[in-house]
Parts: C-alpha cells; structure tokens; sequence
C-alpha cells in the first residue's frame, strides 16, 4: 500500500542504500608532558643541583665556598629550599659577574618546588615562572649552557611551548647532550607539528639510548601510522600490547593500523577487548558499531550505538554522526530499531537538536515508519517536518502523494476508490505548486493531475499537467502523458 510513498520519501535522501563508513577510531593523545613522567626521566635528573664542571662554568674558590655552603640545603630528608634561595638569589642581585651556575641552581630549586606534590597548585605555576626566568639568565649568562637548555626545553614541553622546547633541545643536541628524553622532547614537538619523517627518525635516536622505553615507542608507532606505514606501526603496537596488554590505547592505535591494511574483522576483535575491559569510549562504539553493520549483523551494530549514545556523556560523538548511525540501522532494514534509536536521541538532546539535524531525524524516523508500513505515522513525521521547515518541498510532496492516494472502501454495498483524504492532498499540493523552486513545482503540478486521473476529472487534470509542462518544457514523457490525458478528456466529453 506504501510503495509509491516509500520510493518517494527515497528523495528526501535517507531511503536508499546506505554502506556504513569505517573511519579512525579516535584515540587519547599522547601528552608531552608524559615523557617527564617516564621512570627513566624521573631517576636521572633528580633535581641534581650539584654542578658538573666538565660541561659548565668553572668555579673560582669564593663561588666553590659559596656552594659548599648552600649544598647541605639541598640535600638530606628535608632540605630547606627557601634558605638557600636568600643565599643565591642574594648573590644573583648583588654579583654583577656572577656566575651562571647561580641562577641555574635557582632554576632547579624553584622547579623541584613546583614539582613537588606538597605545593599548592596555585604556588606551581608561579615557580615554574620563577624556574623560567632563572635558567634563561643561565644561558644568558654562559651562551652554550648544556644543563640551562636541557631544563628550558624540559620546561617547555611541560607547559605545552612546543617551539621553545624543540629550540632549547636542538641547542641541547647541539652542545653534546646524548640524553634520550631530550631526544624525545624534540621528537614530540616535530610530531605535534606534523612533521611526522623528522619526529620518526629522532624516536628513533631516542630508542637507541633507551630501547625499552614505551613512551617513544608509542609515539614512534604514532609516527608510522600518520605516515600510512600500517604494517610497521601494527608491529610495534603488538609488542606494546604484549609488554601491557592492559593499557587500551594500544589496541586502539592497533585498530586504526588494521583499518588502514582493510582488515576490519581484526579491528573488531580489538575493539571488543576494550569494550570488555570497560574502556570502550563512545567513538569506539560508534566504530564498532560501523563494522557490524558493514558486515551485516545489524543486531550487534544497534546495540553498540545504543551503548554509545548511553555512555555518551560529554557529547565526544556528534548528533550527525548518531544520526547517520541510525540511517545505516534504516539502509540495513532495521527500521524498528531505527527508531528506537531516533527516540533516544531526541531524549538526550531535547530542544538543543539543530535544526538540520531535527529535519534528518524526523526524515529518518519517517523513512522507517514507512518501510514498516506504518504509513500514518509516517506521514505525522512528515507534518512535523513541516511545522520545522514550512518549505521543505520534498516533505510537502511526499505527504501529498501519500494522502492522494487511492485506498478501497465500502460505500452502500459498493465497493468504490477514493484518495486517502483528497482535501489535505490538494492542500499540500497547492502548498507545493507555490513553492520557490520550479522544481518542485512542477512535480506538484503533476501529481496534483495524477490525483484528478484518478478520479477521471480528466479537464482539470489536464490544466495541472499544461502548468507542469510549462515549468519542464523537455520532458517528454509528461508531454506524452498529458496528450493522453486530453485525448480522454474529449473522448469524455463526446460521450456525453
């Protein structure tokens, strides 16, 4: 009974075949900040404040004898970092030919301050400033300062400065400095730059000075896999998975390489191991979602973007990504569940819905109402996008043909044919046949005639037909047509 209907609202955009597209799964980005964080990084600077004299400035007997004492401060189970800030930053005011160690020792101190959990979050940022200008007075001082450098470019990657930490560990780099987390500073900033073939091979002069170090790996993996080398990245990411199988963003960087080499089974098997450590983020939902539809088990993929619109809770998934996740439910028949899926959406978002968004929910929420039969609730749909866009031509055509067409009913014993409601259709119509697009006026025009055909008013249906004809001069088919429609219209009129 809905055939014509369903063929037609197809124009609306949403009833055709649709094939669930696989994208990237999303994953967590790697903070620079977590290369400081490594246990390597952490056992090898120390805060050493003691100086090394084969790489810096040399000591004269009265800045040895100032140092000596100041280092008991610094060390032991409760140094008294303020105490020995008054001695140096004293020194650093009243020395005009002080020493570069000076305020590099004050930079030390004042960043194991604002590293330090006892600090209250407000004082950190404040000695990180503090650490900031007293190493930059270091190298000021002392222009190839190899530990001033090293600890501006850690600074900076903290902070998030990218291009002053790539600048101070290149000069790192440059004064001679072998250290493995300078090397992945350097390699971070090319990568968050995009430089993917530089921040690759400087990983991988981090490696060769710490091999089993899982931040560069990572990143080395990201790397390759930015550069398409799938085959590569998912080689590495399987030794990480085997080293901590625990840690999900490995499996999901995996996935993405398995996506890349056209292996989805394997991304969906890695993206159920994260859904079944509980780590399933909604995009990774999404995703998985996707690929069961792509493989045809819809009933799995329905219930991975419920489950991702449920968990949903800052919105990382957008309303059109959720709404093409319930067109695909519709393009793949599962139009119940399509509109189960339309029902939840609308109660999430509510009144925050944009309107485009609100049209292609309730287009897709009539294209299912359609294939399920459920012709009066489709076209209830169909009004609602009206009351939202009062010119949506393809919605005022679609619910016009739905309701001029030809039902069965009894009248007095006869059977007899009669549009579903012939004064809406011709309503909607007449809404259609003065719409701005020709276009869609046309069309109007020639189901309005079709309708009159019908009911065998063959003059007025051939006056609607001329209109349509005016507006699309070369369609010959409907030029063909409405001679037919005259021809019977004077028949008609010789009978009589």
């Amino acid at each position: 009974m809905n055939r014509k209907l369903l063929l037609l609202c197809a124009t609306l955009g949403l009833a055709g075949s649709v094939s669930a597209a696989v994208q990237e799964v999303p994953v967590e980005p790697f903070l620079s900040q977590e290369i400081l964080n490594d246990p390597a990084f952490i056992k090898a600077v120390s805060y050493n404040f003691a100086p090394n004299l084969e790489v810096e400035p040399k000591f004269n007997a009265v800045e040895q004898e100032l140092f000596q004492q100041v280092q008991p401060l610094l060390t032991g189970d409760q140094p008294n970092f303020f105490a020995a800030l008054d001695i140096l930053e004293e020194e650093l005011r009243n020395n005009d030919k002080v020493n570069a160690i000076v305020p590099c020792t004050i930079g030390n101190i004042y960043w194991a301050m604002a590293s330090s959990e006892k600090t209250p979050e407000a004082k950190r940022e404040e000695y990180t400033k503090k650490a900031q200008v007293a190493f930059e007075k270091a190298v000021e001082l002392f222009p190839n300062y190899l530990r001033a450098y090293k600890a501006l470019s850690q600074l900076a990657n903290v902070k998030g400065d990218h291009k002053a930490a790539q600048k101070a560990a290149l000069k790192t780099i440059q004064l001679g400095d072998n250290d493995p987390i300078t090397y992945g500073i350097l390699g971070y900033t090319y990568y968050d730059s995009g430089k993917f073939v530089s921040a690759e091979a400087t990983f991988r002069n981090a490696l060769v000075f710490d091999p089993n170090n899982k931040s560069f790996r990572e990143l080395l993996g990201r790397c390759l896999l930015e550069q398409s080398r799938y085959n590569e990245a998912n080689a590495l990411f399987e030794e990480l998975i085997q080293e901590e199988p625990e840690k999900d963003n490995y499996w999901l960087l995996q996935v993405n390489t398995y996506l890349g080499l056209g292996e989805t089974q394997k991304a969906l098997l890695n993206l159920e191991v994260v859904r079944k450590m509980g780590k399933a983020s909604p995009q990774s939902l999404k995703l998985l979602g996707d690929i069961y539809a792509q493989q045809d088990m819809i009933g799995l993929s329905y219930e991975a973007y419920m489950e991702a619109l449920k968990t949903d809770k800052t919105n990382a998934v957008s309303t059109k990504d959720f709404l093409a996740a319930a067109n695909t439910l519709v393009a793949y028949g599962a139009n119940a569940e399509a509109i189960n899926m339309c029902n939840a959406l609308e109660k999430k978002f509510g009144s925050s819905v944009a309107k485009d968004d609100k049209l292609t929910l309730l287009t897709i929420r009539s294209s299912a109402n359609i294939r399920l039969g459920n012709g009066a609730e489709a076209a209830k749909n169909l009004e609602d996008i009206l009351d939202v866009d009062p010119y949506n031509g393809r919605a005022l055509l679609t619910l016009a043909d739905y309701l001029s067409q030809m039902v069965k009913s009894t009248v007095d014993g006869a059977e007899v044919e009669n549009p579903r409601d012939r004064e809406r259709a011709i309503y909607y119509y007449e809404r259609a046949e003065n719409h701005p697009e020709d276009s869609v006026k046309a069309t109007a025009f020639k189901g309005h005639g079709q309708m009159l055909v019908k009911l065998k008013e063959y003059d007025k249906a051939a006056a609607m037909l001329r209109e349509a004809l005016s507006l699309d001069e070369n369609n010959a088919s409907l030029r063909a047509y409405l001679d037919q429609v005259e021809g019977a219209a004077r028949n008609l009129t010789l009978r009589k």
